[in-house]
């Protein structure tokens, strides 16, 4: 280059940009930060959400209905944590719009102090995994076709990448929080333990860890909602004590009657159906301090017990329900309901021999419900060289 000469404008734009380019191009490659923590300490309130199931409105009532967010959809919580335990994706038709919304709240809520815990439920690993037997038409067009959805949910893609970097499970103060619930055969994995597992079985399309499908895993376990008393109380208690905290909150499993505890308040279980599929309430969970309430639009009712926590023992909170509709009962005509007393009514076999039926009640005259032999959703095979325990079908 001659002395004095000058680089033209778009040389020097090239030599700036191109770099520039290049780091977004791979940062778009990259998959997702994965948490860094899954303990938190010294929180004052804590918002629980259970099953969504694609119903994007029902999630905004409820979480205006707990004052974690505004009519502009912005966070209002401050140092709120809300946590959402899984199951946002099939059944319903606008889960991008509520996993979108999640994403909109997180940095809110961190700048305010607080924080929004969205955890894997096992439909979210059904999906990554291309069972997609239960995704909602809706979903399918909210991403332009199936195969634009798929991508979307795959490990490179932008929503799947997204649902890598979140826990299974996590703890803040003395409570756990999770989709299915820990089995005993779960007790003695660390929590971190159990989130790198299952991030990395989704992950590989490869992998043999059998976590992300094994029904006394994480996200399948629902001996917590449907083995009896004793059983549960002789199983929750080992659990708890080998993590240092008081109590589990579950969804998974849809309670009829809405939020209810177990174990002399040792299991919560939070999936009142609010999807439109089931005609549940918009109902959520909040933790203040030591104090627990059940709230919904219009209404927040304290849950007293004589053991001081806050929780009765074995006692729910009556909710009122919508009527699904007839092709949201359709959707939902398979799924088990639980009783006041957490166990399922009927008689017939689920998966590892529990007791499961179709509650008419809630569905009411609007089908004549098949109940499967073995409930609802049939857990994907195990790798052959991996086996499990046999589940009846």
């Amino acid at each position: 280059m001659t002395r004095g000469r000058t680089i033209p404008l778009s040389a020097r734009l090239r030599v700036i940009l191109f770099p520039l380019a290049a780091s977004v191009a791979l940062m778009a490659e990259e998959p997702a930060p994965l948490p860094l923590s899954c303990i938190w300490t010294g929180v004052y309130r804590v918002v629980a959400v259970g099953d969504v199931h694609g119903d994007y409105d029902q999630f905004v009532r409820v979480l205006r209905a707990a004052d974690v967010m505004n009519v502009s959809n912005a966070w209002t919580g401050g140092t709120t944590h809300l946590v959402q335990t899984g199951d946002m994706l099939d059944r319903g038709p606008d889960s991008r719009k509520v996993i979108d919304l999640l994403v909109e709240l997180a940095p809110q809520a961190r700048q305010a102090g607080g924080g929004v815990h969205a955890l894997i439920g096992n439909h979210e690993a059904m999906v990554m995994k291309g069972d997609l037997r239960y995704v909602h038409p809706g979903e399918f067009a909210a991403f332009g076709g199936k195969d634009a959805f798929i991508e979307a949910f795959s490990p490179r893609g932008k929503y799947g990448r997204w649902i890598l970097s979140l826990n299974t499970v996590i703890q803040i103060n003395d409570t756990l929080f999770l989709h299915g619930g820990l089995s005993p055969a779960y007790a003695h994995v660390p929590l971190k333990t159990i989130n790198d597992r299952t991030r990395r079985a989704l992950a590989d399309p490869d992998s043999r860890d059998p976590i992300f499908n094994d029904p006394l895993g994480p996200l399948w376990y629902r001996g917590l909602a449907e083995d009896d008393a004793a059983e549960v109380e002789r199983q929750v208690r080992h659990v708890l004590e080998s993590k240092g905290a008081r109590r589990m909150v579950v969804g998974h499993t849809v309670s009829r009657e809405g939020i209810c505890s177990r174990a002399d308040g040792r299991v919560i279980l939070i999936d009142v159906g609010l999807s439109r599929c089931y005609g549940g309430p918009a109902a959520c969970l909040l933790i203040e301090g030591n104090d627990f309430y059940v709230v919904e639009p219009g209404r927040r009712v304290r849950l007293h017990t004589a053991s001081g926590d806050g929780i009765p023992a074995g006692g729910c909170l009556p909710h009122r329900r919508r009527r699904p509709s007839r092709r949201g009962a359709l959707a939902c005509s398979g799924r088990p309901l639980t009783s006041r007393s957490g166990r399922m009514r009927g008689s017939r076999n689920m998966v590892l021999g529990r007791r499961a039926a179709l509650d008419s009640r809630v569905l009411g005259p609007l089908i004549r419900p098949t109940v499967r032999p073995h409930g609802p959703e049939q857990i994907p095979p195990v790798p052959a060289d991996r086996s499990l325990p046999p589940a009846p079908r």
